[in-house]
Formats: structure tokens, sequence, C-alpha cells
């Protein structure tokens, strides 16, 4: 393939009926050792929560970088893989709302710089939600989250935003709705395109989903 995408699954949080990890054996022998510390899990998490405030948690930040170094190994290790058969193939990233993801601490820059190819290319594809338009509003607080995430990564990259039709109904998100996030999020969030699923995958009629198409085809040149 020309380009493979890494899911935004890839993070130390929100794995249900895991809320935040990883607290298992491997990690906390290995945690203990970078930071030369002796925790057992409930320990860590204990002290993890302490409110330290006006100081800071120096403790809580050591975890944090510890899970951008687990983000790191993970996206290095598919790296690797990936480039050792074509080092041509250009990775791309699919990083969430940036308030949502403070538990993984995401390094985007980081990141980028690891998953580039031999050409130094690699291409991030920032998501927000807004998947229907009860509240239209919303649309722009998306728009300002992508730039968010735009802002902190590798600037020599290719920006692609979410365009999500979930759940696949125009009575739910109009393609006029659709419309509108498309451009505001090329001109407030900063990317240079779009990624669009805006097509029932699950066996539903085809033409549910035709107004949208309709409407790529007429908005083409405005985009």
């Amino acid at each position: 393939p020309d380009v493979i995408w890494i899911d935004d699954d890839v993070r130390m949080h929100s794995h249900p009926p895991v809320k935040f990890g990883c607290f298992c054996e491997t990690c906390m022998k290995k945690f203990n050792v970078m930071n030369s510390c002796n925790f057992d899990r409930e320990k860590l998490v204990s002290a993890l929560l302490e409110d330290h405030y006006p100081e800071r948690n120096a403790l809580r930040e050591n975890w944090l970088e510890f899970n951008r170094r687990n983000m790191a190994e993970i996206l290095t290790e598919i790296k690797d893989s990936v480039h050792k058969v074509d080092d041509a193939i250009i990775l791309g990233f699919m990083t969430a709302n940036y308030r949502w993801s403070l538990y993984s601490a995401p390094d985007l820059k980081r990141y980028g710089d690891i998953l580039a190819n031999k050409d130094g290319k690699v291409k991030y594809r920032p998501g927000e939600g807004f998947w229907d338009d009860g509240e239209p509003v919303a649309v722009v607080y998306k728009g300002i989250g992508l730039g968010q995430q735009v802002s902190i990564s590798r600037r020599e990259a290719e920006f692609l935003c979410e365009i999500e039709g979930m759940p696949y109904q125009t009575l739910v998100k109009t393609p006029a709705m659709t419309a509108f996030e498309i451009a505001c999020h090329i001109g407030l969030g900063g990317v240079s395109g779009v990624t669009i699923n805006l097509m029932d995958c699950m066996a539903n009629d085809w033409r549910e989903q035709a107004a949208c198409l309709e409407m790529l085809e007429e908005k083409r040149t405005y985009f």
C-alpha cells in the first residue's frame, strides 16, 4: 500500500473495561526501574492521585512521560515492521481530542518524527467527534480542537481531518452541515484536506447517503 493508517485506539486510556493503563506487572516493573522506585499497583495509584497543589506532583509527571514512552515504543515497533518491508510506505497516525487524551499525554511531534518514511513523509488524521448536528456550534469547537492537534504535531506532515458520518443517517447529520464541517475544518482547523467516512458499511441501502455524495460532487470545486 501507499499509506497505512494507525488508528487512534493506540493510546493508554479508554479501552473498556479498562479506563486507564497500563498497570500490568511488566509495566510496573519497567516504571520502577526507570524511576528508581518500588511501587506496587495500589500504592502507585494512590500516590498518583495525591493533590500536591500548589506544588506539582512529580510522580504524576513521571507517569505521564512513561505513557509517552510506551506510546513511542509501540509506534517505533509499527514503523520498523512496515519499513522493513518497504521504507517508502507513508504512515499516518489518527489522533483524538487532545483534552480527552491528556492521560496518554501524547507527544504528537515525537510520534511524527518516529513514523516518517525514508523521504520524511508522514500523515496525521486529527479527529474530534461531531457525529450529529444536534448542537451546530460543536462543529466550531471541533475545528478549534483540530487546530490544537495540528499545532503540536510535526510540521513537515500532511494533515487530513476526520469527517465522520456515523450513524449514516441524513436525518441526524445533514449534507448541508457536513459541507459546512468540511469547509470549517479546512479553514479553522488548519488541515490540508479531509478523510471522509460517510457511507454505511453495514449492508444498509447506500441510497440513504446518496445526498451526501451529491453534496460532495456539487461542492468539490469549493473545497
